[in-house]
């Protein structure tokens, strides 16, 4: 009904403009009327097609509107980058030039982003663990070479990365809501949805650069470019390496004050566009009330306050149409869809906002309501079930979250808390073999003994327990996703119990069961390997706290307003930089006191932020 009206309004605003044509041509010589005549008529033409015109307010009819304006688009060769990608220039038809490295790295991580990914837990996880074996790649090519076995490893990457849309030959920017309850990629296949696209390769260690001072080898950098161009990324390695080398030589002295005056001018744009967007979205809640968000993805100021005008002027059209949205959780990404926790995501990449309309005029809100009040049941169960078993937290991913499977995994494991108590660690060693030395024995006995000295007297009541759907069938070749940043790279050094499901998550720091385990299962696994993983949530937080500690000393001693760290630098590699700055914070202070600074790997300005090299020189 809705899309009738507009044809209609098309057809009576062509109508007025033909009428006053008409008008015009009777005022004019014969020659004027003539040539008002022919605007008429087309005129006239242009109503009847707009009428004609097909209503993208179904989705598989938005879809085809989309195709078809996208490759409109692409063929004109228009200035700009196309729907959500980078922005290809002014022009499209001229060559542009690869980006570096460091560009296409950056590229590569959101495409990568966990947040692209909730649908798809094991293909998430696989994503992090490539991501976390990338970084120790480009330690082990920056570092200066120990000779060393662990520098001795071939590296196995395994991305999976969503197809690219539309014509653009950048990424297409997803923020991915879940729509569903979280298939695997062939099920979603199956079922309609854009398959993923798996890129895996293998690399030998990375060669120690002759020029050293962090420099990567011509062999490695060529390596990198085999790895990116797998996963769609264009990078230029030869030049890119140079050029970053050359920001990173430049002193610090020179750099850092164009670099203070660039942030000045870009602050004093970006405040205003924060505060406008912050204003607008208070005036929907108030207003409207309504809670408006934005999800992964490239939302800069303007950006923001181009999408929040829209969808006040959405719901102002909604509002005199008597429809009412009031309590929803709105939230821009790449797609329109509810998700499974209720929250009504916005296509951010869709030029014709009437879609949004006709989603959010017929979206079941009260349905909406009662998924938001489900998910927040759920996260109390979880606090009661792990607060029942002695755990720090139970969770699992949003997908698998959302099923009965889960919640029956819940309810068994709290039933058996209720009945046997809190998990509580192993008294003694327990299943040594009879066989050995009275030396093993004893190391075993003090391993143990160390092993209940660091859960304290809590127990296991700070290790999380991650809970993940079934695994895939084991295939040859294909090594644990999760075992660990190196086991991952040497390909194929899984536990006995990696294929069931039960494994050690060195990335997350936890423990992981499969959502069908029993809880007797749970807790005898928590009680074997429950030790070892709050081994490496403790590692991970006594370095956290080092780096928050180093990171503070820092802000304080350069008055700086932020202190940030580069995702792809080595941990070592920031605390370098920290040391350098504070080693010369005497001449650098008046340059970058009250100013956003991130320990990279160049120095260069982005946006409000000012990138520092972890080894520039004062």
């Amino acid at each position: 009904m809705r899309a009738l009206h507009r044809v209609i309004k098309r057809s009576f605003a062509a109508e007025e403009c033909c009428n006053a044509v008409s008008r015009q041509a009777q005022a004019h010589t014969p020659a004027e009327a003539a040539t008002a005549w022919r605007a008429r008529c087309a005129a006239v033409a242009a109503a009847r097609s707009a009428a004609e015109a097909p209503s993208p307010s179904h989705a598989a009819d938005r879809r085809t509107w989309q195709q078809r304006r996208r490759l409109s688009g692409s063929a004109g060769g228009g200035s700009g980058g196309g729907d959500g990608g980078d922005g290809g220039g002014s022009g499209g038809g001229a060559a542009s030039r690869a980006p570096t490295l460091k560009a296409a790295l950056r590229a590569l991580f959101l495409r990568v982003h966990p947040d692209l990914f909730s649908d798809y837990p094991a293909e998430q996880a696989e994503n992090q663990r490539s991501f976390q074996l990338l970084q120790e790649y480009l330690e082990a090519a920056r570092a200066p070479p120990d000779g060393g076995p662990a520098s001795r490893v071939p590296y196995r990457f395994r991305f999976f990365l969503r197809p690219a849309g539309g014509g653009g030959d950048g990424p297409e920017p997803d923020a991915g809501p879940e729509a569903g309850a979280g298939a695997p990629a062939a099920e979603a296949e199956r079922a309609g949805a854009p398959a993923l696209v798996r890129a895996e390769l293998t690399l030998p260690p990375p060669e120690p650069s002759p020029a050293g001072g962090g420099a990567l080898s011509a062999a490695t950098r060529k390596a990198l470019g085999k790895l990116l161009g797998l996963c769609g990324i264009e990078a230029d390695t030869a030049a890119a390496e140079s050029e970053e080398d050359a920001a990173a030589r430049r002193r610090l002295r020179a750099f850092l004050p164009e670099a203070a005056e660039a942030v000045r001018h870009a602050e004093s744009g970006a405040v205003g566009w924060e505060v406008r967007a912050a204003n607008i979205r208070g005036a929907m809640r108030l207003a409207r009330r309504v809670v408006v968000g934005f999800g992964a993805g490239d939302f800069p100021g303007p950006r923001q306050v181009e999408l929040l005008q829209a969808l006040a002027r959405v719901l102002d059209e909604l509002a005199a149409e008597g429809v009412d949205v009031g309590g929803a959780n709105i939230m821009f990404g790449s797609k329109t869809a509810m998700d499974a926790k209720g929250t009504l995501w916005l296509d951010a990449w869709e030029d014709d906002h009437e879609s949004w309309a006709d989603f959010l005029g017929g979206a079941d809100l009260s349905f909406a309501a009662a998924r938001r009040e489900a998910a927040a049941a759920l996260r109390r169960l979880e606090g009661g079930v792990a607060a029942a078993a002695g755990l720090g937290m139970v969770f699992a991913p949003a997908g698998l979250a959302a099923t009965g499977e889960y919640r029956a995994f819940l309810e068994r494991l709290a039933a058996h808390a209720a009945q046997h108590g809190p998990i509580s660690a192993r008294s003694s060693s327990g299943g040594g073999d009879s066989s050995s030395s009275s030396s093993t024995g004893s190391a075993e006995a003090q391993q143990q003994q160390q092993h209940q000295q660091q859960q304290g007297p809590e127990g296991f009541g700070q290790l999380p327990l991650y809970v993940a759907p079934l695994p895939p069938p084991a295939s040859s070749g294909s090594g644990s996703s999760t075992t660990g940043s190196r086991g991952g790279a040497a390909g194929g050094s899984e536990e006995a119990g990696g294929s069931s499901g039960f494994e050690v998550q060195q990335g997350m720091c936890c423990l992981q069961v499969p959502v069908t385990a029993e809880p007797a299962a749970v807790y005898a696994f928590v009680q074997d390997r429950g030790p070892d993983a709050l081994r490496l949530l403790s590692d991970r937080r006594a370095a956290a706290a080092r780096a928050e500690d180093l990171a503070a000393r820092v802000r304080a001693r350069l008055r700086l307003r932020r202190l940030l760290r580069d995702p792809l630098l080595a941990p070592w590699q920031f605390e370098a930089g920290c040391g350098r700055l504070l080693q010369h914070a005497g001449a650098l202070t008046q340059f970058v006191e009250g100013a956003s600074v991130r320990v990279s790997d160049a120095n260069r300005v982005d946006g409000a932020t000012i990138d520092v090299a972890w080894d520039a020189e004062p």
